[in-house]
């Protein structure tokens, strides 16, 4: 896919964008898209779902995700994964899924896991802290 806006006068801006990370194995071919969000944010929190269902902003990025890039994903023969964290730590399904499936070809897949949650986990809280001291 070109990457000029000129040569793909049809389709949305947002057509010539991409996941964050493409993973290639085999004949599998994964865009995982990244997102970070935070569950006690207004928008969250005014949706009737949050007080039922866990996860639910990670649910509800994930489905943008799905509903944005599906599409250009296929397109260019792949699957996406919207790889989506809250904030305060939990990994949405899909992000735990993903971490699962890479950690089935490690040696030592339950060690894998545990050691990327907690690499993870120290990103995130090192980027809650850049955000906080803006």
């Amino acid at each position: 896919m070109a990457a000029d806006r000129g040569e793909l006068p049809d389709l949305p801006a947002h057509w010539v964008r991409h996941g964050d990370l493409l993973l290639l194995k085999h004949n599998q071919r994964l865009y995982l898209d990244v997102a970070v969000t935070r569950p006690t944010c207004d928008t969250t929190l005014r949706s009737p779902a949050v007080q039922d269902t866990p996860l639910h902003a990670t649910k509800t990025v994930a489905r943008r995700k799905h509903a944005k890039y599906d599409a250009i994903a296929a397109t260019n023969g792949c699957t996406l994964l919207p790889f989506v964290l809250e904030t305060h730590g939990r990994l949405g399904a899909e992000a735990l899924r993903t971490l699962r499936k890479l950690a089935a070809h490690a040696p030592a897949p339950e060690a894998w896991l545990l050691h990327a949650r907690k690499r993870i986990a120290v990103c995130l809280q090192r980027g809650n802290v850049c955000l906080s001291c803006r």
